[in-house]
């Protein structure tokens, strides 16, 4: 995906339109705009994807500007992309809808299938914008195979929060974050199986260290943002402004300390 030049402001003016959606905040992620460190972190989260998809018939719940369902579509029989924002859905129908990848406006919480239609649900970054997750859940199990499988992501609430007060801003369309011990409460509610994985930046040596020294992330809780910024990029080698899709890890270790969850369901409970 590359990024539109710096001298079209119109095209970038249109984009961040996109990110930000019809309630001014910052919404989502678009790659033409975005930093090297979300981007990685967005796709990632796909490419882990694909296997479950191969050959199967997908839902992406909240799919955005639609990058990530036309990733899915070259693996899967065929991909509905599901999203609120109707300028979103225009533009992703425009650039990336297909035979095998189909956008659609309206409410997650609400989706016009029948019961038992898709073998794979992915819904990534999603939740924490939908107020009452249990409507939310409820809705995904509806439409899901009982054997399904459905993925889904969300930051951590605790190292999310951490990091944003110490620079000092909000993301206002997070509506409804959750730590680990929600999150993982909430999943097996509604799944006989649950396997949570967490994920970061890869780091040196160091930086792996100390993470796992530190569960209840107090490097977090007692530096100040500066000396925050000093250590990922000084001490710990954290590559932000250049990460590739290899600097990001997704694993089932330390997952106090993860920057967001991603959970693979499977066995919806009736």
């Amino acid at each position: 995906m590359l990024k539109v030049p710096a001298s079209d402001p119109d095209e970038h003016e249109k984009f961040f339109r996109l990110m930000r959606g019809p309630t001014g905040h910052d919404e989502r992620l678009v790659p033409e705009v975005a930093d090297p460190g979300n981007l990685a972190q967005h796709l990632k989260r796909y490419h882990f994807a694909l296997p479950y998809c191969r050959d199967r018939l997908v839902l992406d719940a909240g799919a955005g500007v639609g990058y990530g369902p036309a990733l899915l579509g070259g693996y899967a029989k065929k991909v509905y992309a599901f999203d609120y924002d109707t300028e979103a859905t225009r533009y992703a129908r425009e650039r990336f809808g297909s035979d095998r990848v189909e956008f659609l406006t309206g409410d997650v919480a609400v989706v016009p299938f029948r019961n038992d239609t898709f073998d794979v649900v992915v819904s990534f970054e999603v939740i924490e914008h939908v107020p009452d997750h249990e409507r939310f859940l409820g809705e995904i199990c509806r439409i899901m195979k009982p054997t399904g499988t459905l993925l889904v992501s969300t930051p951590n609430k605790v190292t999310s929060g951490l990091f944003r007060r110490k620079a000092g801003f909000t993301y206002d369309a997070h509506v409804s974050e959750v730590g680990l011990a929600e999150f993982r409460r909430e999943l097996q509610a509604r799944f006989a199986s649950v396997d949570l994985l967490g994920m970061r930046t890869r780091g040196n040596t160091l930086y792996s260290l100390v993470r796992a020294l530190d569960p209840w992330n107090l490097r977090l809780r007692l530096a100040s943002a500066r000396q925050i910024q000093f250590a990922r990029t000084t001490l710990f080698s954290v590559p932000w402004e250049r990460v590739t899709l290899d600097d990001v890890v997704l694993s089932p270790r330390h997952l106090r300390q993860a920057n967001h969850f991603l959970a693979v369901c499977e066995g919806k409970r009736s």
